[in-house]
């Protein structure tokens, strides 16, 4: 997946093929389509494999008992810093592509760190009495992803000097927190 998204940002996602990405990984052509389907679905493996360092944090906030609106949005920040250093093109084409899998499922079924550090964050608001308990975990964990999703597909679609990624992704959270708090 790495080999994949250097060649995408060196190269740009077109130019480069399955042929390019397992040449350059010394990976049977066979294997990788096995794992990756489609060059989108490989894209989107390594955009958030870029990304994997948020289940960390989001545990390591909820170990040290981070007031949960801040979490979110540390989380939010996180994101966005990782998001930014990678081509607006690329980005948006990785975010469509992962659309059908933000928050489905139970977060232990997906085995997703990321989700299942959500889970816990949700689980940390409910234990500090600041997030609703009637509306079910996974759909509070959609809820927080979808809103860093619709950011960075803003962010990424904005061909000009738009507002920056950090304060798209805290205006969305903000937004659905309305829904999330108690």
């Amino acid at each position: 997946m790495e080999t994949a998204l250097d060649l995408f940002v060196r190269q740009g996602f077109e130019a480069v093929t399955i042929d390019d990405i397992c040449a350059s990984a010394g990976v049977a052509k066979g294997t990788c389509y096995f794992h990756f389907p489609t060059k989108g679905a490989l894209l989107a493996a390594g955009f958030q494999r870029s990304d994997d360092r948020i289940g960390s944090v989001v545990t390591e906030m909820v170990d040290a008992g981070v007031p949960f609106c801040d979490a979110v949005y540390n989380l939010g920040e996180v994101t966005a810093a990782n998001t930014q250093r990678l081509p607006k093109d690329l980005v948006r084409r990785a975010a469509l592509e992962s659309m059908g899998h933000i928050g489905f499922g139970a977060a232990s079924e997906q085995g997703d760190p990321r989700r299942i550090a959500m889970a816990r964050l949700v689980e940390m608001g409910r234990d500090q009495a600041v997030v609703r308990v009637e509306v079910p975990t996974r759909d509070l964990v959609m809820t927080l992803g979808w809103a860093i999703l619709h950011a960075i597909l803003l962010w990424s679609s904005d061909e000009g000097d738009g507002p920056d990624l950090s304060y798209l992704v805290r205006n969305r959270l903000e937004r659905s927190m309305h829904g999330i708090i108690s």
